[in-house]
């Protein structure tokens, strides 16, 4: 966690998830045995299907002052969103490229200026909506999002 950065949320993964990373974890070892017996071709295709598998796992969602950092993959610092931008929180079933890892329980952050609004599915998700609120109160919560505090 970086200076300045008061909390840091882990995404929440779904079984689907979890069963593309076993299929990946399974195909290792074949991995190994092309690459023992000069198969670098099939090697290198099987190791490009599985990579873009692995960073599903490493996504962090922080709040540092006034900012949203969404960390996923292999990347240091891959997004980062100002919380006075978030104008609508509300859960989706989207199944849209984002930084969520969990296909079943995501939440949509909607932005000012018509910027496209970011998913993502952090594990303690009530922990991140109070950081969010606490720090920008005008954000408007669907209500279908049941926070234990009241707001």
């Amino acid at each position: 966690m970086d200076k300045g950065c008061s909390v840091t949320f882990r995404t929440r993964t779904s079984y689907s998830v979890g069963l593309m990373m076993a299929l990946a974890i399974s195909l290792f070892l074949p991995i190994i045995h092309l690459i023992l017996n000069a198969e670098f071709v099939a090697a290198i295709v099987i190791t490009a299907i599985i990579f873009p598998i692995v960073p599903i796992f490493i996504i962090h969602y922080e709040v540092c002052d006034d900012t949203l950092r969404i960390r996923f993959g292999f990347v240091i610092r891959a997004m980062s969103i100002p919380i006075e931008d978030i104008t609508t929180i509300q859960p989706t079933k989207s199944l849209l490229s984002s930084p969520a890892a969990s296909l079943t329980d995501r939440i949509e952050l909607s932005r000012k200026h018509g910027e496209m609004p970011v998913i993502i599915s952090p594990k303690d998700r009530n922990g991140l909506l109070d950081q969010l609120i606490q720090i920008h109160s005008k954000i408007e919560l669907d209500e279908r999002l049941n926070t234990n505090k009241s707001r």
